[in-house]
């Protein structure tokens, strides 16, 4: 796995979103997993790489998962994550800018 260092997760009931970058900010990865895939998946990341996520109900259970296994999640406020309503669907806007707005300064 190419050093991934943050990664923008859309949250749903069954299916998760997930837009992977490394530190040139390049796509590694960007396709849906399924809930219990993705905690899989990320216990394989590097300690330290940041998983940004939108507000929701769920997010703090899933934001304490990922805290035990060394990861450091920042949910996202509503307005941050809000989806861009001129996008189509299945645009990847959206989950593009969960990762864009964690960004570490430079």
């Amino acid at each position: 796995m190419e050093k991934i260092t943050r990664v923008g997760v859309d949250l749903a009931k069954r299916v998760y979103q997930v837009h992977a970058v490394d530190n040139a900010d390049l796509t590694v990865l960007a396709r849906p997993m399924s809930p219990e895939r993705f905690l899989s998946w990320a216990l394989g990341l590097p300690a330290g790489a940041v998983v940004a996520m939108e507000s929701c109900s769920g997010v703090h259970h899933l934001a304490r998962r990922l805290r035990l296994m060394g990861l450091d999640e920042s949910p996202l406020g509503d307005s941050i994550s809000q989806p861009n309503m001129e996008s189509t669907w299945y645009s990847l806007e959206p989950r593009s800018r969960l990762y864009r707005t964690c960004r570490s300064p430079e």
